[in-house]
């Protein structure tokens, strides 16, 4: 490995915005510190990268892609971008140079003015539609687009797929017993996640064929997911709950802990230890979010590892 290899990241995601936009760079701002300083959970670290400003506020020549091994690009389009023809060249190079590397674009629309940009260049292109939000909601709902692509990009889905991969498969380890029982956060959990997530779900025994075996199927699903566990008064009782951290821990997959006991926990179980815990409070965006962001950054550490790692070491992320 060169000096030169070992000086690039393996990630870096670039912000580009028009710089007269005060919106789009408050977003860009509120993002970067979503992906590097979030105080939920530490350890994220994305590097990111404004574009270059110049003085008469035109866009720069180009936008380095040398500083990674990929590159990862987010338009922030708005009005004041789509205003300017040159900036809106700029954005189609962008996608352009991104298509058919292995570097990923993604445009995201502010404004309902702002798409296409380029009609004859970007016409075709799907925007991720941010328009109509105050912005509050519209910085919740692009960061959570933001790191569910990220997620897709790390796993290596190939851009302009047929049809584009689930960022994770989400396992809700639960217990049968408290199903029932207030605060029910399986059932908020499968109402927000059906409503319009891009997320592929396992629900426990739900999703096992008839006939099938189960402690087969529980590995299967568990040993390529993401497990998001419902602690509630009767789970660490339960045998397969158990079992089912002990194998996420054993396939190294990123796990987060919804804390919804409403009595006691006669023995907690220890395996559970170590992970991000989240307390339940009707609120199952804010869970999903977390497992999401857990989910980016251990793919986002593998890569890292990886890019520093020797002969005969071994990655834990």
């Amino acid at each position: 490995m060169s000096a030169a290899d070992i000086a690039k990241q393996p990630l870096l995601v670039h912000l580009v915005f028009h710089p007269e936009s005060e919106p789009a760079r408050a977003l860009a701002k509120q993002l970067h510190i979503a992906l590097n300083g979030d105080p939920v959970l530490h350890g994220l670290r994305i590097p990111t990268v404004f574009c270059r400003e110049n003085p008469q506020f035109t866009p720069p020549d180009e936008q380095p892609f040398d500083q990674a091994e990929r590159n990862f690009v987010v338009i922030l389009a708005d009005t004041e971008l789509n205003l300017v023809e040159s900036w809106c060249e700029f954005a189609a190079d962008l996608w352009h140079c991104c298509e058919g590397s292995s570097h990923r674009c993604l445009p995201v629309q502010l404004t309902e003015d702002a798409w296409p940009l380029s009609p004859q260049r970007l016409g075709s292109v799907n925007f991720i539609r941010g328009f109509g939000l105050d912005p509050a909601a519209q910085f919740t709902f692009v960061a959570q687009r933001l790191i569910i692509e990220l997620c897709r990009y790390l796993h290596g889905d190939p851009f302009g797929g047929q049809k584009a991969q689930a960022p994770t498969k989400l396992f809700i380890s639960h217990t049968k017993l408290d199903i029932a029982k207030p605060p029910q956060v399986v059932d908020a959990l499968k109402a927000y996640l059906q409503a319009d997530q891009p997320i592929k779900t396992w629900f426990d025994s739900a999703d096992i064929p008839g006939g099938a075996s189960f402690s087969r199927e529980i590995a299967r699903g568990v040993e390529d997911a993401s497990l998001l566990c419902v602690l509630t008064d009767n789970y660490a009782s339960r045998e397969w709950c158990r079992r089912e951290i002990l194998l996420a821990k054993q396939h190294h997959r990123p796990v987060v802990v919804i804390n919804a006991l409403s009595g006691i926990e006669p023995r907690a179980f220890p395996y559970l230890g170590n992970t991000p815990v989240i307390s339940w409070r009707d609120n199952p965006q804010a869970a999903i979010d977390l497992i999401l962001k857990e989910t980016l950054r251990q793919l986002h550490t593998h890569c890292q590892l990886k890019h520093w790692q020797s002969e005969n070491d071994v990655i834990f992320t």
